[in-house]
């Protein structure tokens, strides 16, 4: 959804990977939480389309 948020290692932060039973369902967020925390443009946006939604 951010491209400065965004992983370059697409296959890093794969989701479903049925062929590896423990990881089948998880997904690694690489960035740390508090980069999320300061992502004003990006919590913003957030805000933005949880509006839209009606939520």
């Amino acid at each position: 959804m951010d491209g400065q948020l965004r992983s370059a290692d697409i296959e890093g932060e794969h989701i479903n990977m049925p062929a590896i039973i423990p990881v089948y369902w998880r997904w690694r967020m690489e960035i740390p939480i508090w980069k999320l925390v300061g992502a004003e443009g990006f919590k913003e946006k957030l805000r933005d389309m949880v509006a839209d939604a009606g939520r």
